[in-house]
């Protein structure tokens, strides 16, 4: 049994004072093991290109774990100026992904024969695929290789072709910073730890299997919705509005089935049924046009012959003559539509939620449910009567 003591007494090793220092620093799998990653700085670890085959890394601090022997633990590692990295011609016919990666070698435990820390340049293998990193090293960016390119034929757009792949890391029980939720969900989860999103500002930790956010940063404050779709409108002045602070919407509002909306919907649609049928008679053929217009010409000289014969009153030579246009009317069927309004951008859930909402009116419950596209809507649309008071009360996590 080894139990080593930082500032107890003079001989302590390297290993001691890299094991004794992991209490600062946040846990990875094993209990020994320690997390890699930068500590974060806006302008650490930054890959920009200066050539056509050549990128600059700016300095950075990090810590990357020794993983050649169970005892190495975390090596803090300093890069204090930039670094110019070369970049091999890109492969005849595919495109090589080549790796920039930050090293430790000790010759303790990895038989390298000395003890540095370096950054290096990782190129990947004929085939395209990227080089397996070596022990105690942390990949840092990720740069794909054009196939055929060289200093004198083309370049890397480094914009495009750099991918960041370091994490970062901070002091036990600080807030690890991390990019996204991609980001946060590729660190080793373990309870309490915290990380702070810098897409939305918040803070969120594990916990019970489980990210929950601790505090939010982002607050849109409640957000009016007046599109309202499918006949619904706002009931007693309970507008429908939607809240977003950090990960967890909330919708709020009451809104109720427009009996007065309905009836003009299916007056709109009436009319437009006629104009369209009277668009449609006025596309008629020359060809059909002129045979009416002789149908009628032969109509009219046979009722002038038989008025000349028979002298009827005037009454019957004007019904005789009389044309009645019957217009077209489609029978509008009210086919009900689910959807009652859409969340603004940003708000809908990763997957659909559904809830039960009171009917006011109808003294039952209605199935309403909020899809990934932000539709906000009826479940079983036929149910829901055409006076229909619905409460929307939905709470739910994006992100």
């Amino acid at each position: 049994m080894t139990v080593r003591v930082l500032g107890l007494k003079s001989g302590t090793t390297a290993e001691d004072h890299r094991l004794g220092l992991s209490i600062f620093t946040p846990p990875l799998g094993g209990v020994l093991q320690r997390q890699s990653g930068v500590l974060y700085h806006p302008d650490a670890c930054v890959l920009t290109g200066v050539s056509a085959m050549q990128a600059k890394l700016s300095p950075f601090v990090a810590l990357v774990d020794g993983t050649a022997h169970p005892l190495q633990s975390a090596y803090p590692v300093v890069s204090d100026t930039d670094v110019i990295i070369t970049f091999d011609a890109g492969e005849a016919g595919v495109d090589r992904v080549d790796r920039v990666i930050v090293r430790v070698k000790d010759g303790a435990y990895d038989g390298s024969g000395v003890q540095e820390g370096t950054v290096e340049y990782l190129k990947g293998q004929p085939s395209g695929a990227a080089t397996d990193p070596p022990p105690s090293s942390m990949i840092l960016w990720e740069v794909r290789v054009p196939a055929g390119v060289s200093a004198a034929n083309g370049k890397i757009n480094f914009p495009t072709a750099q991918v960041r792949r370091f994490t970062y890391t901070s002091g036990v029980g600080t807030p690890i910073p991390v990019w996204n939720q991609a980001d946060r969900d590729a660190l080793p989860a373990y309870p309490g730890v915290t990380v702070a999103r810098r897409d939305t500002g918040d803070l969120e930790q594990f916990w019970a299997g489980g990210w929950r956010t601790t505090a939010w940063f982002s607050d849109t404050g409640w957000l009016p919705i007046t599109d309202l779709y499918n006949r619904w409108e706002t009931y007693v002045g309970l507008a429908p509005r939607v809240r977003r602070y950090g990960s967890v919407v909330e919708l709020r509002g009451t809104v109720r089935k427009s009996v007065v909306a309905l009836a003009r919907e299916q007056l709109e649609l009436e009319t437009a049924d006629a104009a369209a049928a009277d668009a449609a008679m006025s596309e008629a053929t020359a060809s059909e046009a002129a045979a009416k217009a002789a149908a009628k010409a032969a109509a009219t000289a046979a009722i002038d012959t038989a008025v000349a014969a028979t002298a009827p009153n005037a009454w019957e030579v004007a019904a005789a003559k009389r044309i009645t246009a019957v217009p077209f009317r489609r029978t509008v069927a009210s086919v009900p539509s689910p959807e009652i309004l859409r969340l603004p951008s940003g708000f809908a859930p990763t997957a659909p939620i559904q809830w039960l909402s009171a009917d006011y009116m109808t003294v039952r419950q209605a199935a309403l449910l909020v899809d990934e596209f932000g539709w906000v809507e009826t479940v079983d649309a036929s149910s829901v009567a055409s006076n229909a008071v619905l409460q929307l009360d939905a709470i739910w996590q994006v992100g």
